[in-house]
């Protein structure tokens, strides 16, 4: 029903205007198009949003890193139900990090990695919920 993509086009939605790519989510059924890294307060990233996916049952995630004046560049992410409503808060996975990407299974588990910039890649398993799966 719904495919998440991501995009520097600043012509996909209305209020565009932050020149960065954002994630999108297009309802094949429907025909629109939603903007979904914005902030809980509806206002645009200040940074690139790299990666958005969708589970089996149509829920979707979106990471991005962004550049928070107290930490440095840090790596968040934000949960969707299937008709694009915000499950929670977006949350901080990473205090610092580059690159941030996302991989998700059918049944909505997920695995966040991300570049520390130094040259490795860490990853964080999380559940269907968004709880932190291991140590």
């Amino acid at each position: 029903r719904s495919i998440a993509f991501t995009s520097g086009a600043s012509n996909l939605v209305g209020g565009d205007f932050n020149q960065r790519s954002d994630v999108f989510v297009r309802d094949l059924w429907s025909g629109t198009t939603t903007r979904v890294s914005v902030a809980a307060d509806g206002s645009e990233a200040n940074g690139n949003s790299q990666n958005g996916v969708l589970s089996a049952d149509g829920r979707f995630i979106v990471t991005w890193g962004v550049r928070d004046p107290a930490a440095g560049r840090v790596v968040e992410a934000r949960r969707y139900d299937a008709n694009g409503a915000p499950l929670g808060m977006k949350f901080r996975v990473a205090n610092w990090g580059l690159h941030p990407n996302v991989v998700m299974s059918a049944g909505g588990e997920f695995l966040i990695v991300w570049e520390d910039g130094k040259g490795t890649v860490i990853a964080r398993q999380y559940d269907r919920d968004g709880n932190v799966l291991g140590g």
